[in-house]
């Protein structure tokens, strides 16, 4: 049972003002009964008491009776808000069965200082987040990540429940938006209501009408599901701070980019494969190859020359886009437009990071094989245009061919560099060992006169997000101790 539900579906019903009261009533009652099972939990409010008959208002949005076979009757009073437990269901007579729990969080704190203390306890959490990323720490802030869970988490409830998905155009809409959008989608319609009324308000039928009942269009509902089911704080906090809008697609994008699971070099690489495969061939194609190829490590001693490849590469997609829409046939030309707008959307998202910070993400060429490249630079202040050479922090992540993904955290302290490289087992911690020496030798010519190197064995990648939330990036002067 999932009480929240009924919040949304009363909400879908209500607005239809050719439905009656009553018949809003008997629709709630029949699919919350339906529903239900036996050692559900949930908290309520007692509106009315009648010998041991309750009539209970779950979420201030719709009322049932249940009875109660406690033995206790002195703790319930109308109006108290205690939490209760789903004993037995008598679907003949539509009846629940429940026990007040009896416990310290029932009879000793009220609904208002339980509250304060949770949300202070979440509260908390939240406000370290705000801190390590240099965002205000106002109650705005921490109630809009905090609700913004909550609206994923709410949305991917509803879809899941009752098997509605969306529309690839809402994927932009921000997220509240789009749940009310989706929530007044879910309304009964007269005819709905009578014929239910017509078979007696069998709560079977009414689930299996309510369940089809579906106005919005499918979209790979199962991919939207785990994207929401993945969404956490660090993410929203992410995404407040480089100002980007809370919804479907930046939750996407995210996943692809930031966590790694399609980045930008995969996916040229997928667009690539997918040209030759259809023996697309042209001279846009070959210029987008040759750029591809054309990069390599020593193209990092000019940051200008990064944003000129990246630069041209995007040029070259839009001039195959141009040159396939009027070659191809439709239906190849409709899988290549997709490729292609996924490509141009990851591009903007990566400009738009780099708005707020320094993140690099580019395929490299290292021995004739492309590789996925991702340099993050810290700064120490948001403030701060310029990043300070002598004092700073770089993640770097290469993904090789033989030795699975690299990670390293480089920290800079004037002639001092700390280098923490991620390794993914110890078989390649000593191929590393074996040229450390080389590596340091290096170093010192480059002017360091203190190298200090360490090795993690670690199965997964680090992402862009777990590296900015981590202690090792955060400045000291961000830390705050919250028992002041």
């Amino acid at each position: 049972m999932n009480i929240n539900l009924y919040n949304f579906i009363y909400n879908g019903i209500i607005n239809n003002k050719n439905i009656s009261n009553e018949n809003i009533s008997n629709v709630l009652k029949a699919l919350f009964i339906s529903d239900i099972n036996i050692g559900d939990v949930f908290r309520g409010k007692i509106l009315k008491i009648s010998d041991n008959l309750l009539n209970i208002e779950v979420n201030g949005k719709f009322v049932f009776q249940a009875k109660n076979i406690s033995n206790k009757n002195n703790d319930y009073k109308i109006g108290k808000t205690l939490e209760f437990t789903v004993v037995g269901k008598n679907e003949d007579k539509n009846e629940i069965l429940i026990k007040i729990n009896y416990n310290l969080d029932n009879k000793s704190i009220d609904d208002d200082t339980r509250k304060f203390f949770t949300d202070k306890i979440t509260d908390k959490v939240v406000i370290e987040k705000l801190l390590k990323n240099e965002i205000p720490v106002t109650k705005e802030n921490i109630e809009l990540i905090k609700f913004t869970q909550k609206y994923y988490g709410k949305l991917a409830e509803i879809l899941k429940q009752y098997g509605i998905s969306i529309d690839e155009s809402d994927l932009k809409i921000e997220i509240k938006e789009l749940l009310k959008k989706v929530v007044n989608n879910l309304n009964f319609s007269e005819k709905d209501i009578a014929d239910v009324n017509k078979e007696n308000h069998d709560e079977h039928s009414l689930l299996k009408k309510f369940k089809g009942y579906n106005k919005l269009h499918f979209l790979n509902s199962n991919d939207l599901l785990k994207l929401m089911n993945n969404i956490s704080q660090d993410k929203l906090v992410f995404m407040l701070k480089n100002s980007l809008k809370f919804n479907l697609m930046n939750i996407k994008l995210i996943d692809d980019i930031i966590v790694g699971k399609k980045d930008i070099s995969n996916k040229l690489l997928e667009f690539i494969e997918i040209l030759k495969e259809n023996g697309i061939k042209s001279e846009e194609y070959s210029n987008l190859v040759k750029l591809i190829k054309s990069v390599k490590p020593n193209i990092f001693y000019d940051k200008s020359k990064i944003n000129e490849i990246m630069n041209k590469i995007y040029f070259e997609i839009g001039k195959l886009e141009y040159d396939l829409n009027k070659k191809e046939n439709n239906t190849l030309k409709t899988i290549i437009a997709r490729e292609i707008e996924d490509i141009k959307t990851s591009f903007k998202f990566l400009n738009k990071l780099n708005e707020n910070l320094t993140f690099i993400q580019i395929p490299i060429n290292v021995n004739e094989n492309i590789h996925s490249l991702e340099i993050y630079i810290s700064k120490e202040a948001k403030k701060n245009k310029k990043i300070n050479k002598k004092s700073t922090k770089i993640f770097i992540s290469l993904d090789t061919k033989n030795l699975n993904i690299v990670q390293s955290l480089i920290e800079i302290n004037n002639k001092e560099i700390n280098l923490n490289f991620k390794l993914n087992n110890n078989k390649i911690e000593s191929f590393f060992k074996k040229y450390e020496n080389e590596l340091i030798n290096s170093l010192y010519n480059l002017d360091f006169k203190k190298v200090n190197i360490k090795y993690t064995i670690v199965k997964e990648k680090d992402s862009l997000i777990d590296i900015i939330s981590s202690d090792k990036m955060v400045s000291k002067y961000n830390k705050l101790d919250l028992k002041v």
